[in-house]
C-alpha cells in the first residue's frame, strides 16, 4: 500500500498547517487505522498473517 510521495508530502503539510500532530496519509491508511483500532485483536493478528504470508515469494 504504497502512496506518491508528493501527495503524502501535500497533505502532511495541509495537516500542518491545520494544527494537527498526526497525519494518515491516503483514504486507504485512514480505512487501515479505523479497523486496527477498532477491530479485536485476534481477528487483526488472523488478518495480518493472512496478508503477509500471501506476500511471501512461493507461496500462491
Amino acid at each position: 500500500m504504497w502512496v506518491d510521495a508528493d501527495k503524502l508530502v501535500a497533505e502532511a503539510l495541509a495537516d500542518a498547517e491545520r494544527g494537527k500532530v498526526v497525519s494518515i496519509p491516503s483514504f486507504k491508511w485512514k480505512v487501515a487505522i479505523f479497523f486496527a483500532k477498532h477491530l479485536p485483536r485476534r481477528v487483526l493478528y488472523l488478518v495480518t498473517r493472512m496478508l503477509q504470508s500471501s506476500r511471501r515469494p512461493g507461496k500462491k
